[in-house]
């Protein structure tokens, strides 16, 4: 929900900051400017080390519209990045929970060989390092500990396969934070790999791609990124719900109510 709020707020502010600089009637050559510095550090403390590459960045009137897009653009890979931990936290903790109370079933999905007593804390250890690659392997565990999860897998209000979904926004995820949104050729073997789970329509369905200094990259808007999430809170959901399902618990969750709009 933070993450999310603060995606609209970035992008609130920034165009009123875009409008208010459009407005004015003095047009500056420049609207801000930096340059990036270093200190040489096999020079003494009290010698002129600090130096500056031939490079700066400047914002002006003329690439202030292009400058704000790319900027909401990183703002909102970030957001998914952060959201995607969240959601991996989540997931480990919630099973951990469901294991405290059933320690039998962690035999019945294969982490421990017998019943044996252990903490809260050798629990979660388990559980966590079981996730695998793109945590396939807490999707596993919920699907043996409920059928209800197993069968809305692609029976569901998205009509997609949602695992199908969560395995390419772990490739995207992967992008985002460790090729810094720029298109590399294993996500596309892996669109092309993966055509038949229909990963290249879902790609295309939440993503765009963008030359940005000259590499192709991820490029996302506040509104897809925020589509992203809900479709990750959403998967939060039905692992929740089916887990409750499974130990025959409440499945409400609080509802928000919005506040007057007058006090």
């Amino acid at each position: 929900m933070s993450i999310s709020g603060r995606l609209y707020a970035t992008q609130g502010m920034l165009a009123g900051f875009e409008h208010y600089r459009k407005q004015e009637e003095f047009q500056a050559s420049f609207i801000s400017a930096s340059v990036i510095s270093y200190r040489d550090l096999s020079l003494q403390p009290d010698s002129d080390n600090l130096e500056a590459p031939d490079f700066h960045y400047e914002l002006n009137p003329q690439n202030l519209s292009d400058e704000i897009s790319n900027i909401v653009n990183k703002n909102c890979g970030l957001a998914i990045a952060n959201a995607y931990e969240v959601f991996e936290s989540y997931f480990v903790v919630i099973l951990s929970k469901y294991f405290e109370v059933n320690l039998a079933k962690m035999v019945d999905v294969g982490l421990l060989k017998a019943l044996i007593i252990l903490s809260s804390d050798e629990i979660k250890r388990i559980v966590k390092e079981s996730n695998g690659k793109n945590n396939k392997g807490l999707i596993k565990i919920a699907k043996v500990l409920s059928p209800f999860f197993k069968s809305h897998e692609s029976t569901n209000y998205l009509r997609v396969n949602i695992l199908q979904w969560f395995d390419l926004l772990s490739m995207v995820r992967h992008t985002l934070v460790h090729n810094r949104q720029v298109i590399s050729k294993g996500l596309l073997d892996y669109l092309e790999k993966n055509k038949a789970n229909k990963s290249k329509e879902l790609f295309e369905r939440q993503f765009e791609r963008k030359t940005i200094d000259g590499r192709v990259q991820i490029f996302l808007t506040t509104e897809k990124a925020s589509d992203v999430l809900t479709w990750l809170n959403s998967f939060a959901h039905i692992i929740f719900k089916s887990l409750s399902i499974a130990q025959n618990l409440p499945i409400s969750v609080p509802r928000y109510i919005p506040p007057p709009i007058w006090r």
